[in-house]
């Protein structure tokens, strides 16, 4: 099993993105994305190391951003390995792409995007089911009221 060397938490999302490649605008989509960058799904990845210009469409808006390619994953890479039954799904090839030079209002709109896609996942993480009962305060009296103190 290979070592998590990750510094930000990777959350799924769907985002297109467009890189601009000379005059051309190749439409791409994450699979995930963090503070730092976003992963695109693609069989044709850039050079690693390679800059990459970027279209991002965020819900709220379009953002221009400039990334290198930090990590390339091929077809070979994402077949599931039959050595390890625990390891997760393999996502699929692609390109890992950290920030470069991100600054300014197109910042702040990433960093709420990823920031509201956090809240989103720790709310339906913690989410009580409709089967469940939510829970009583332990000092709660029978039928659920809590009495009075100090009057």
């Amino acid at each position: 099993m290979s070592e998590n060397l990750r510094r930000e938490p990777r959350i799924p999302a769907r985002i297109r993105v467009h890189v601009i490649r000379g005059r051309r605008a190749i439409p791409l989509e994450t699979s995930d994305v963090s503070f730092k960058g976003l992963f695109l799904e693609t069989t044709d990845p850039p050079p690693l190391r390679s800059l990459l210009r970027m279209r991002v469409t965020l819900p709220t808006r379009e953002i221009e951003a400039h990334g290198m390619a930090v990590h390339i994953t091929t077809p070979a890479d994402v077949e599931p390995r039959e050595d390890d039954p625990n390891a997760p799904p393999p996502r699929g090839p692609g390109v890992g792409v950290q920030f470069w030079g991100l600054a300014g209002p197109a910042r702040t709109a990433w960093d709420h995007f990823v920031r509201d896609l956090i809240h989103e996942k720790r709310a339906s993480t913690k989410r009580p089911s409709a089967n469940v009962p939510a829970a009583k305060p332990a000092d709660a009296a029978p039928g659920g009221v809590t009495p009075k103190t100090g009057e």
